[in-house]
């Protein structure tokens, strides 16, 4: 703690008032006030040096003292010049916050008469500042967006950073018209009298004759009763809550609700308010009160990180807690619960969305609009269960909403029930004529539901296609990948059809030809292993058009290998396999063998590495295809042996995946062309291939090409830059 030296002229000013030896101790230092404790012949004092900006408390505190002296301690001198406020020892003892809750009635019993008698003196009141508390929500608002000002000087951001600060600022910006509803209704019903600023036990003593003595009035405001007592109820919502019967009220403790009542009777008692005035006027007071003590803090531009966190909570708790009753007053005007709602599901809150639509569902069952909105909520949050059962709710009042039995087909279709998923879109389409998207995905499950009904057959492969109504879709897009998941880990391998352009694939084959068809005709090609009679495994150099995440990061791809191995996946190997014309049938092999091949179970361990072999030609009869064992993934070669084989064919922009320990051929190239698959192994981070890659690396990009990856999808090649560097190191 640092001391503020005492300075020449305020010694001498202290001189006039203090008589003998003067003991001086420091008592705070803060950049609100700066306290120092002074023991003198002529008694106990308390001398406190103010910020410049709160010179005009002086004459507020010495008026206040005057005229309550039994309840606030005596003010002996001020000096504007030095911004000083010499106090004498009230001799009250202070209050511990475990003691506080006995004390709490009779402080406020005491608050509520001060703040009686305060209504009334009119030249105590003239001697506040006069700002319109209709003007501080906005003020407020402008805290949250500021960066630097006069007005300003620690601006929400100095506290928060940017980011949060205007987070705030948007929710506020859209609570605004409640807050400065209910601080219309104060000031229409509620006189303005004296609130002490920052009431709260560290500000309370208690006289040996049982007398409440209320200290510190730095921040005295001449506003509605009430301003002041958020720090009795940890914020304003509960209190608020209580007044205007919101649902939130049933968290209000006996203790509270006792000390609420008791400091309005005791306003009424006195002769501030009517009791039906306390109940329209409060709650507005309680967040003006909440408001004017966040913006305190924007005049202290703390530098310490410690203290900057301590305050940043503070403010977040108390605008928290703002915005939650602002969010329970929308309850009573649906377009505000819709509104506030949406709010939160657009920022990503969606146990804040989901607490306010409850709530309104509670009052407004049959809101059909809004259980659809609730619904939704739970189904893009992965809560099917409850999204479907929420359907069911409003399809029971009302069977012929067309947006819920919709999202009651794709909440079956997360389940994978795509009989039923069709069975409530066919009604959906029946109920809405305008729906032409349903239709195109109707047709589109339908296909879907087909191709895995035909996975009976021993010769067909298992397929996923890839349509535009697919891809433009994010339920189909979610659907698809879930159904590619489960028939990848059943059969092994998967057919894409559709992943990839046929642009892009023009693109690759042309550069691929340009680059390597030379090398390829001459017999010679480096990072090249031969794996057969005119076929080679190359390894390509990652660059130019292959140096592309639609080729390495496909979206689709991603979110199925997101499955398959996990989130920390790693591109384990990046080749060609160019079978030249006429090139005859590969050997029937596994790319790998089982990880544990002592034990027999290690076979039926998750996936480790997935090759998706892309064809830039297609897969056709003629250029050959890959030949597949569906299901060999789990089986021994031997076993493998006895099972019907699958030729997958398909377009160009079709891809192939398999199980790195899939049973399969490369069959021959009948055309008069060289037929060039690209080959992506992906691989679980652990993984790495010590079988396939002695004579050339698994993958070649330079440091140059890496660069040139965007940062999202540098951990695919990440641990190949390592590698390097540890192998030359």
């Amino acid at each position: 703690m640092s001391l503020r030296e005492l300075t020449e002229p305020i010694i001498q000013w202290l001189e006039k008032h203090l008589s003998g030896d003067t003991v001086c101790e420091l008592v705070s230092d803060h950049p609100w006030a700066t306290t120092y404790r002074f023991e003198a012949e002529n008694g106990t004092f308390y001398l406190k040096i103010l910020p410049s900006h709160q010179i005009n408390s002086l004459e507020i505190i010495t008026q206040l003292a005057n005229h309550f002296p039994e309840h606030i301690p005596e003010v002996v001198a001020t000096s504007q010049e030095h911004q000083l406020v010499l106090i004498r020892d009230h001799e009250g003892k202070e209050i511990s916050s475990s003691h506080f809750g006995e004390l709490e009635k009779r402080t406020l019993a005491t608050y509520a008469e001060l703040q009686a008698r305060g209504a009334t003196k009119r030249e105590l009141l003239e001697a506040f500042r006069h700002d319109s508390p209709t003007l501080l929500p906005t003020q407020f608002l402008k805290f949250f967006t500021a960066k630097d000002s006069a007005e300003y000087t620690a601006p929400a951001s100095h506290f928060l950073g940017e980011i949060e600060a205007q987070k705030y600022a948007d929710r506020l910006a859209l609570r605004l018209p409640i807050l400065d509803e209910l601080i219309r209704e104060a000031v229409e019903q509620l006189p303005k009298t004296i609130n002490h600023g920052d009431l709260r036990y560290k500000n309370v003593a208690l006289r040996s004759d049982g007398s409440i003595i209320l200290i510190d009035w730095d921040d005295a405001i001449a506003a509605p009763a009430g301003y002041s007592l958020h720090n009795f109820f940890s914020g304003c919502s509960r209190p608020a809550a209580l007044l205007l019967g919101l649902p939130s009220a049933t968290n209000v403790s006996q203790e509270q609700r006792l000390l609420m009542n008791h400091y309005m009777s005791e306003l009424t008692r006195h002769g501030y308010a009517t009791h039906d005035q306390l109940v329209a006027g409060l709650p507005g007071s309680f967040c003006l009160g909440v408001m004017a003590y966040v913006l305190s803090y924007a005049k202290y531009p703390i530098q310490n990180a410690d203290a900057r966190e301590v305050i940043a909570k503070i403010i977040q708790r108390r605008t928290d807690d703002l915005l939650k009753l602002c969010d329970e007053l929308s309850l009573r005007h649906r377009t505000r619960a819709v509104q506030f709602s949406q709010d939160h599901l657009d920022r990503g809150d969606f146990h804040e969305a989901a607490r306010l639509m409850q709530r309104y569902l509670q009052a407004q069952p049959s809101d059909h609009e809004i259980r659809h909105q609730y619904a939704t909520a739970l189904y893009a949050h992965g809560d099917n269960r409850e999204a479907l059962q929420q359907c069911r709710l409003g399809l029971e009042q009302n069977p012929w909403h067309p947006d819920l039995r919709r999202l009651s087909g794709d909440c079956a279709l997360e389940d994978l029930d795509l009989d039923k998923a069709l069975d409530h879109w066919n009604l959906a389409v029946q109920q809405c004529t305008q729906q032409k998207e349903l239709r195109a995905w109707i047709a589109d499950i339908k296909q879907l539901r087909d191709d895995i009904e035909a996975l009976d057959a021993a010769e067909t492969v298992p397929t996923v296609r890839l349509t535009e109504t697919t891809l433009q879709s994010d339920t189909l897009t979610r659907l698809k990948t879930r159904v590619a998941t489960r028939l990848f880990r059943e059969f092994g391998t998967l057919v894409l059809e559709n992943a990839f352009s046929r642009e892009l694939l023009a693109t690759l084959h042309h550069d691929f030809l340009e680059k390597y068809n030379p090398l390829l005709q001459g017999g010679h090609v480096e990072n090249a292993l031969k794996v057969g009679s005119d076929r080679y495994m190359m390894t390509l150099d990652i660059e130019g058009t292959f140096n592309s995440p639609a080729v390495y990061a496909n979206p689709f791809l991603q979110l199925l290998l997101n499955r398959l191995l996990g989130t920390d996946y790693i591109l384990g190997s990046f080749t060609a396999v160019a079978s030249l014309a006429g090139a005859p049938d590969m050997r029937v092999h596994k790319d790998h063998p089982a990880l544990f091949p002592e034990d027999n179970a290690s076979l039926q361990i998750p996936t480790f590495g997935v090759t998706v072999l892309l064809p830039l030609l297609g897969m056709t009869s003629e250029l050959g295809t890959t030949r597949v064992v569906k299901g060999s993934h789990r089986k021994s070669s031997e076993d493998a042996a006895c099972m019907p084989y699958q030729d997958p064919l398909g377009p160009p922009g079709s891809c192939l995946l398999m199980d790195y320990r899939l049973t399969h051929q490369g069959l021959a190239n009948r055309s008069n062309q060289v037929r060039p698959v690209l080959s992506m192994v992906y691989n679980r981070c652990w993984f790495r291939d010590a079988v396939n890659y002695r004579k050339q690396p698994p993958l070649s990009i330079t440091s140059e090409e890496f660069g040139r990856v965007p940062a999202e999808h540098q951990k695919l090649f990440q641990w190949n830059l390592t590698h390097q560097i540890h192998a030359t190191g």
